[in-house]
C-alpha cells in the first residue's frame, strides 16, 4: 500500500480512486465493512481503492483514547486490500468549508467516488453531513448504515469503554480481533523473577487506551510464535510501583526478550488489581492466577 502525506500544496493524484473517508481508529469490524465496500467499488470502476484520514483529530494525544497507533492503523488498512492511504494534517484542513474539502478530495486525492459511515462529518465545524457528501460528489458516494451488535452500533468509543471496564472479550466481538498492545520489552524491577514467575514488561504508548487495571488471560506473540500468558495491567502497589505497565508471564517460554517487539492480546479479565500484605501473599496469588489460566487452557484444548 502506498502512503501519501497530502497537504493543500500537494499536486493532484496521478490516478483516480474510490475513497473511504474516516479516522479508522481501531480498524474495527464496521470499518472493515466500509473498506471492503471501497475495494469492491474500486475494482468495479477499474480505479485504485483509497482511504483519506487525518494524522490526528481534536482529541489530544495527552488523553488515552486510541485503540491503535498510526503504524498499526496503516497496517490493518493495508491488510484490508486498500491501494493508497492519504494522510492529512487535521490542523491544516480543519478550516476548509465542506465544498472546499470535497474539492480537495477530488483534486489532491483523485476521488471519483466516496464511501463513508452514517455518522461521518466533514469540513469546518463538522458542518458537512453524509447527505452533503452525496450532493457534492454528484451522487457518486455510498453511505453505509450502522453495523449493530447487541442492539447498538459498533464504534471506537464503545470499544474503548468496554476495555476500560475490563471486558476485552466483548471488545473482541466489535473489533473483530482481540485488543492488543504491541510494544518492546523493557527492563523492570525483576519482581516476577524473584517471586518465581519471570515476566516481561511493556509500557503503553502515550495515546493508547489502557484496559482496566487487573490481571488478564492473554497471548504474547514474538518471533512469529504465540504463547499463552497471564498479564497484569497496573502499577504493582504491593511493591510501591507508580507507572502503569503490562507485565506478562509467558507459559512454556524461557529466554531473554529485552528489546524485542511483543504483541500482547487481551482475552479475558481475571481479577482487579489489588494490594497484598507482603511479597509472600502476592506470590501466592500469582501462583493461583497461573493455575487458573492453565486450567482454562487445558479445558479449551479438550473441547
Amino acid at each position: 500500500m502506498e502512503i501519501r502525506h497530502v497537504t493543500l500544496a500537494s499536486t493532484p493524484a496521478d490516478e483516480k480512486s474510490v475513497l473511504a473517508l474516516g479516522f479508522f481508529d481501531g480498524v474495527h469490524a464496521a470499518h472493515l465493512a466500509l473498506l471492503r465496500k471501497t475495494v469492491a467499488l474500486a475494482a468495479g470502476q477499474h480505479v485504485k481503492s483509497g482511504v483519506f484520514t487525518f494524522d490526528e483529530i481534536l482529541t489530544s494525544a495527552k488523553t488515552r483514547t486510541r485503540l491503535t497507533d498510526a503504524e498499526e492503523r496503516a497496517s490493518r488498512i493495508a491488510d484490508a486490500g486498500i491501494d493508497v492511504l492519504n494522510v492529512a494534517s487535521f490542523a491544516e484542513l480543519r478550516g476548509l468549508a465542506p465544498t472546499d474539502f470535497i474539492s480537495f478530495l477530488r483534486g489532491t486525492c483523485g476521488a471519483v467516488h466516496a464511501v463513508c459511515g452514517f455518522n461521518f462529518r466533514f469540513g469546518k465545524d463538522a458542518a458537512g453531513t453524509p447527505d452533503d457528501l452525496v450532493r457534492l460528489m454528484a451522487g457518486n458516494a455510498d453511505i453505509l448504515p450502522p453495523m449493530n451488535v447487541g442492539g447498538e452500533p459498533i464504534s471506537t468509543t464503545r470499544i474503548r469503554k468496554l476495555l476500560e471496564s475490563g471486558k476485552p472479550d466483548e471488545a473482541k466481538v466489535l473489533l473483530g480481533r482481540a485488543f492488543a498492545l504491541t510494544a518492546p520489552v523493557e527492563h523492570g524491577k525483576a519482581l516476577g523473577r524473584r517471586l518465581g514467575a519471570p515476566t516481561i514488561n511493556q509500557h503503553f504508548p502515550a495515546a493508547l487506551v489502557i484496559p482496566r487495571r487487573g490481571v488478564y488471560r492473554t497471548t504474547c506473540t514474538v518471533r512469529g510464535k504465540t504463547y499463552d500468558a497471564v498479564t497484569n495491567v497496573g502499577v504493582c502497589p504491593t511493591v510501591g510501583g507508580d507507572t502503569v505497565t503490562a507485565e506478562s508471564y509467558l507459559f512454556d517460554f524461557t529466554g531473554n526478550l529485552y528489546g524485542e517487539l511483543v504483541e500482547t492480546s487481551f482475552l479475558a479479565f481475571l481479577r482487579p488489581e489489588q494490594q497484598f500484605a507482603d511479597a509472600d501473599a502476592l506470590a501466592a496469588q500469582i501462583r493461583s492466577d497461573l493455575s487458573s489460566v492453565r486450567s482454562a487452557i487445558a479445558e479449551k484444548e479438550t473441547r
